[in-house]
């Protein structure tokens, strides 16, 4: 008899980070120097992530997608999202000026309808839209700066200023998604 499939809709907002000038410095520090600097770089990310009720789902690379709102979820999913990156990006800021090195980092960060669950009999991850979104946002960001959908803007609430983007064209969507920067009041 087959097992029941334990993956779930959920609504979870996204983070999708992605650090730039990373290749340019891996090409000039010894691998495991590179190594080291990426896993004391992305455990302060965690710490970030994590502090605001996070759950890393992956790191791929020199980039890191965090969900919210699985497997555990908060009323103000949406708003932690937007802290851990703001926070994000302050501890690139401390940490290059630590190492005295210059990463810069883009972030993209999206609500959305998600299937929560493992795939390939591996842990859960979050898959649908609002994760292709996320990178989509992602890749628009300038560096250092962090990117939201209307749809998590809408539902951050208070404490947060948004600045109006161009909006992002995402394959497969016929409207455009509304772009804001985020940043603390």
């Amino acid at each position: 008899m087959p097992t029941p499939d334990p993956r779930e809709r959920r609504i979870v907002t996204i983070l999708f980070s992605d650090l730039s000038g990373f290749t340019t410095l891996s090409e000039s520090m010894d691998p495991e120097d590179v190594a080291d600097t990426v896993d004391a770089l992305f455990r302060r990310f965690r710490s970030a992530i994590e502090a605001e009720g996070g759950t890393i789902d992956k790191f791929i690379g020199d980039a890191v997608m965090a969900v919210f709102g699985a497997p555990a979820s908060h009323p103000d999913d949406p708003a932690r999202a937007i802290r851990a990156g703001l926070a994000m990006q302050r501890e690139l800021t401390a940490f290059n000026a630590e190492r005295n090195i210059s990463l810069r980092m883009r972030i993209g960060v999206n609500s959305g309808d998600v299937l929560w669950g493992g795939v390939g009999g591996d842990r859960a991850t979050a898959m649908g839209d609002a994760v292709t979104v996320a990178q989509k946002l992602e890749g628009a960001a300038r560096p250092g700066s962090v990117l939201v959908s209307g749809a998590t803007r809408d539902a951050a609430g208070k404490g947060f200023r948004f600045e109006a983007c161009d909006s992002v064209s995402v394959k497969g969507r016929p409207e455009a998604v509304e772009v804001f920067e985020a940043s603390v009041v």
